[in-house]
């Protein structure tokens, strides 16, 4: 369990690392809609909805990845908030995944979603929670983005669990 703990936090702390090296153009974007909010002008609202609608229109480029969209979710506040939930459908080859960054390589949101998850599931490969399944990642956009791994108790069947906001 300690071998567990020690990994998972490394591991954290990596991903952590890495998601702030590439998304600092994606946060800054936030950053300015967040500051906009604010304000609760008509200029705030478009600009929330520009981002929203960004993470929407690169959803089946990600599914093209090997990553299905489960949900998502939009919390408003001072600081905007795009949750979206993900499960890996599919192994791509890395040379079609190559290919997918390059022809969309101006969609800063794609690439930077597509590196959490590829990152996310490197990780997830990773650990051994003995009585847990890994079940999906989840990624909030926001100032700084966030990465979450959801796993699930191995006794709970798939139509057990609840997709629910977290308390």
């Amino acid at each position: 369990m300690k071998d567990f703990k020690k990994n998972f936090f490394e591991g954290l702390s990596k991903t952590s690392q890495f998601i702030k090296e590439t998304s600092e153009e994606a946060a800054q974007k936030i950053k300015e809609g967040s500051e906009k909010l604010s304000g609760s002008g008509k200029v705030a609202k478009e600009k929330i909805i520009e981002v929203v609608n960004d993470v929407i229109a690169v959803l089946p480029l990600l599914e093209k990845a090997g990553y299905r969209t489960n949900e998502f979710k939009i919390g408003l506040s001072v600081t905007p908030l795009i949750e979206v939930s993900f499960c890996k459908i599919s192994t791509v080859d890395a040379q079609t995944l190559q290919q997918l960054k390059k022809d969309h390589a101006e969609k800063t949101m794609f690439n930077m979603i597509l590196s959490m998850l590829e990152s996310a599931y490197s990780l997830s490969e990773k650990l051994d929670a003995e009585a847990f399944n890994f079940h999906e990642t989840i990624v909030e956009i926001t100032v700084p983005p966030r990465l979450s791994l959801r796993y699930v108790n191995k006794a709970l069947k798939t139509t057990d669990i609840l997709l629910r906001e977290n308390p």
